[in-house]
C-alpha cells in the first residue's frame, strides 16, 4: 500500500483529479489517498468527483478527507502564492497517523510506478525530495545570485539565502522542491516538526514561504532523489541562458526531461491544457479524460481571443510585459520543436 499525500481546494481540484488518475494508471499497488483540505474551500462535489476516479483501477484503492485548521496558518506571510494550502504539508505529521508517505503537489503528473521509489531507504533521513535545479539556474548560479527576489523584502538572491537564512554554497546545491517528498512521519512527529516549523512561519518572512522553511528546518537531513521524481517544468529558462559549466552541472535535471516519472508544472498548471505547450500536453488530455473534469479535455489554444485580450492589456505596465515575453517565447519555442 503506498500512502500518498496531497492537499488542494475547488480550484484546483481538475489538477488533483488528474494527479490521482495518473498515478493510478501507473501503479502496480494499492493507493491509500489522504487529501488535505480547508473547511468550505473544497466542496462535497469536488470530493464525489475525485472519489470516483479510483474504481476504474481496481478496488483496492481509498481516501481518507483531511481537514485542515487554515487559521493557525492565516498569519503566516504567503507572498504571491496568496493560500495557506502550500503549507499543508507541515501539518501532515499531526494529522496522518501513517510512518511514511508521499507527498504530492496537486499541479504533478505520474507517468511511472512509483512502488519502487516510496520504498526507498531514507537511511535515517527525515525526507527525501529532487534538488530544485530551476531555482539554482534562477538564483544560485552567477549573476543570477544577484537578482532581487520576488517576496525578498528587496534583498538579492545572496542577501538573503546566504546572509538572511545562512546556507553555505553546499547547502544549497542540496535545496530541493517541497512539490514531491517523501516524508518520515514517525521521525517527525517525534521531533515535533509541525509546532517547529509553524513557529519558523512567524519567526521569518520566507521569499519561498513553504520552501524555504522546509530546507531550512531540514537542512543536511534530507536525501536527494534522482530529478525524474520531480520534473520541474520551466520553460523560460534555456541553453543559451548560461554557461556550458552551469549547464553540465545540472544535466540530470536536463536529462530527466526524456523519461520523468512526475511531472511537476510550477508555473500554471492551466497551461498543461493548450496544444503550443508545455512539453507533455497530451499526456495531461489524456489523463483528464479518466475524470469528471473530461469537460477541460479540450486542444484549446494560446491564440484565442480571450488570451490576446489578455496580453493586450499587459502591455500596460513593465511587469506584464515582462511576464507578455516570456510566455510568448515559451510558445515559440516549443512550437519549434
Amino acid at each position: 500500500m503506498l500512502n500518498i499525500a496531497l492537499g488542494f481546494d475547488d480550484k484546483f481540484a481538475r489538477h488533483g483529479a488528474v494527479c490521482v488518475a495518473s498515478l493510478l494508471d501507473n501503479s502496480s499497488s494499492d493507493v491509500h489517498f489522504y487529501i488535505m483540505h480547508e473547511q468550505g474551500r473544497l466542496s462535497d462535489l469536488s470530493k464525489a468527483n475525485i472519489e470516483s476516479i479510483l474504481p476504474q483501477f481496481g478496488n483496492g484503492h481509498r481516501i481518507t478527507w483531511l481537514t485542515i485548521d487554515g487559521d493557525k496558518l492565516r498569519s503566516a506571510f504567503t507572498g504571491h502564492w496568496s493560500s495557506v494550502a502550500v503549507f499543508y504539508p507541515l501539518m501532515l505529521p499531526e494529522l496522518c497517523p501513517e510512518e511514511r508517505i508521499l507527498f504530492l503537489d496537486a499541479d504533478t503528473m505520474v507517468t511511472s510506478d512509483l512502488t519502487s521509489v516510496y520504498s526507498t531507504d531514507l537511511g535515517g533521513n527525515i525526507m527525501a525530495a529532487v534538488h530544485d535545479f530551476p531555482m539554482e539556474a534562477m538564483y544560485f548560479s552567477g549573476e543570477g545570485a544577484d537578482r532581487p527576489l520576488k517576496n525578498g523584502g528587496g534583498l538579492t538572491a545572496r542577501e538573503y539565502y546566504y546572509g538572511r537564512l545562512g546556507f553555505t554554497t553546499d547547502e544549497l546545491k542540496r535545496y530541493f522542491n517541497s512539490g514531491v517528498m517523501l516524508m518520515d512521519l514517525a521521525m517527525l512527529r517525534a521531533e515535533d516538526f509541525t509546532a517547529k516549523t509553524t513557529a519558523m512561519l512567524a519567526e521569518y518572512k520566507f521569499a519561498y514561504v513553504d520552501q524555504d522553511c522546509l530546507n531550512l528546518y531540514c537542512r543536511g537531513r534530507v536525501m536527494l532523489l534522482p530529478a525524474q521524481y520531480n520534473f520541474m517544468i520551466l520553460e523560460e529558462y534555456r541553453r543559451g541562458d548560461f554557461s556550458p559549466e552551469f549547464w553540465a552541472e545540472i544535466e540530470p535535471y536536463i536529462t530527466a526531461r526524456e523519461k520523468p516519472a512526475i511531472i511537476h508544472l510550477i508555473l500554471k498548471p492551466d497551461l498543461f491544457l493548450y496544444k503550443e505547450t508545455p512539453l507533455f500536453h497530451d499526456l495531461y488530455w489524456g489523463y483528464i479524460k479518466h475524470t469528471p473534469y473530461k469537460k477541460y479535455a479540450r486542444k484549446t489554444s494560446y491564440w484565442s481571443w480571450a488570451n490576446i485580450s489578455k496580453w493586450m492589456r499587459r502591455l500596460g505596465s513593465k511587469e506584464g510585459r515582462r511576464k507578455l515575453k516570456t510566455t510568448l517565447r515559451g510558445v515559440i519555442l516549443n512550437k519549434s520543436k
